[in-house]
């Protein structure tokens, strides 16, 4: 725990006779030494740094989430390195202690990995250039204009370019220009957090511009749990795949559900009463269902 911080190059301090260790500061460099105080004693210390700056960037300057990361040697921690900071900006500028440095850029998906030398009183500047493509992906529902509808859209690697991303999909905006390293991708867009989807492979290659469209099949459930009289009853209703899978589950009188075309079970249940309907949505179209009604 820090005894005492000051600012400046020149500073003073009134100190308890003892052992301590000065450390002095500026961006990521770092000087230290230790210091012995006895009662009395004016003492001067000098901390030089040894301090130089590097500035990274990364072209095209508009790629998309760009994040470096610089290590340096250390044999005490596990894999023989530490982390020393990481940013995303896209064009960071550090001033760091002079010896070497593992700088790495992250882009689209690639990692391009830089040993770096900073000197004393120098400038070292480190240009990152990804092997990228564009990407812009639009979407229909049914074929038409999706308006205003809550579509998500993803991307996934599929390679083992992207350990990092295994099992994760990054959100994305439809319709902008995505700046991605080549590979392969699974892209996919979604109504909705848990709705209808639709993906598709792809094989983006460098230096090169790639639009698609994915058009999203969509269908409605309409449930009416009302009796013949319009009374509620109470039930619990279940929408399962045909595998038993749990898709949607209410308690509502008159919910409804966009789905993903094809065959699906209504289960429901209102006291002893036990209903298990067959569906079958069609893209498009609307499917009521009233499991109680006569």
């Amino acid at each position: 725990t820090p005894l005492w911080i000051a600012r400046g190059k020149v500073v003073e301090a009134m100190l308890p006779p003892g052992e301590y260790r000065a450390i002095a500061e500026y961006g990521l460099a770092r000087a230290a030494a230790p210091v012995r105080v006895a009662t009395g004693e004016a003492l001067n210390l000098s901390l030089p740094l040894e301090a130089g700056r590097l500035e990274l960037e990364t072209v095209p300057a508009d790629i998309d989430s760009i994040v470096y990361r610089i290590e340096v040697d250390d044999p005490d921690r596990p894999g023989g390195r530490r982390e020393l900071t990481r940013t995303a900006n896209a064009a960071p500028t550090f001033v760091l202690s002079t010896g070497s440095y593992y700088v790495t850029a992250s882009a689209g998906g690639e990692e391009l990995r830089r040993l770096v030398t900073v000197r004393s009183g120098e400038v070292t500047r480190e240009t990152f250039k990804p092997d990228t493509t564009r990407l812009t992906v639009m979407a229909t529902i049914n074929g038409l204009s999706p308006g205003s509808a809550p579509l998500t859209l993803s991307i996934a690697r599929q390679d083992r370019a992207a350990e990092y991303a295994k099992g994760n999909a990054r959100p994305h905006s439809l319709g902008q220009d995505l700046e991605l390293s080549r590979g392969d991708y699974r892209v996919s867009v979604r109504y909705g957090l848990s709705g209808p989807t639709v993906s598709r492979d792809l094989q983006l290659k460098p230096a090169a511009t790639h639009r698609v469209t994915l058009d999203l099949k969509v269908a409605e459930v309409r449930l009416d749990t009302a009796g013949n009289d319009g009374s509620a009853q109470g039930a619990l209703c279940e929408l399962k795949t045909s595998d038993g899978t749990v898709l949607w589950r209410t308690v509502e009188t008159r919910p409804t559900r966009l789905v993903d075309p094809g065959q699906y079970t209504m289960h429901c249940r209102s006291g002893r009463n036990i209903r298990d309907i067959a569906i079958t949505a069609a893209a498009g179209r609307v499917t009521n269902v009233t499991p109680f009604a006569q």
